[in-house]
């Protein structure tokens, strides 16, 4: 790569990190205006893969899932888990969820944690997922995308609490496969959801490869 293009493409990424890290979310358009400014595609993944970015919230998507929640869970006691910087929680505060708090291990040893080049905000508590339901007596758990491998979700619903994923779907790199089995709702976000494994370039379009979905509490209904 070219002293020059080596250049343009970190402002790029500069720019890029601050739309998606902004006290409150783009727009969908936005997002996708300025994803295909990149200089590359290696540019934008790069970006995501190198700081930790995975799900990409535009005010849409979080309009979505707090019109979800706010509807199927009104006046109910919601954390999040596995919050990393907690921007999810403080965008659905924003968008009316009365979210209770924020949650992460913080710890690079836990599975239910990516501590790889993570900003953990700090507003973010720190306590263990299962545990942090149980003393909130949680009756929703918000996830977004627990690590591949992590058996997260499949804990939480063991405990008997209701949880709304949002990340790659079975077969993907996030979470445990084997939490597919549990019963599961698809909550339709329209186009708006994307995440880093999406492609937008050009003319080619490959979005949704990250789900928004309802885990309800086992025997329990949501």
């Amino acid at each position: 790569m070219s002293l020059a293009l080596s250049a343009v493409s970190e402002k790029w990424k500069s720019e890029f990190l601050a739309m998606v890290r902004a006290e409150h979310p783009p727009s969908h358009a936005a997002l996708i205006e300025k994803i295909r400014s990149a200089p590359d595609d290696l540019c934008f993944h790069s970006a995501c893969f190198g700081h930790s970015l995975y799900q990409l919230w535009s005010a849409e998507h979080i309009n979505h899932i707090a019109a979800f929640i706010n509807e199927r869970f009104p006046g109910k006691r919601i954390i999040e888990v596995c919050a990393g910087d907690g921007r999810l929680t403080r965008y659905l505060i924003a968008a009316g969820v009365p979210m209770l708090q924020a949650t992460d291990t913080l710890e690079a040893d836990k599975s239910e944690c990516d501590f790889k080049q993570q900003d953990y905000g700090q507003d973010v508590r720190k306590i263990e997922a299962v545990a942090a339901a149980i003393e909130a007596q949680a009756n929703l758990v918000v996830v977004s995308w627990p690590p591949y491998g992590s058996d997260v979700v499949d804990r939480l619903l063991a405990a008997g609490f209701s949880v709304l994923f949002i990340g790659e779907g079975d077969g993907g790199c996030c979470g445990n496969d084997a939490t597919w089995n549990n019963e599961h709702e698809h909550i339709d976000c329209g186009e708006f959801q994307l995440c880093r494994t999406d492609f937008v370039f050009d003319n080619y379009t490959a979005f949704n490869h990250s789900r928004t979905v309802l885990f309800p509490a086992p025997n329990r209904g949501t």
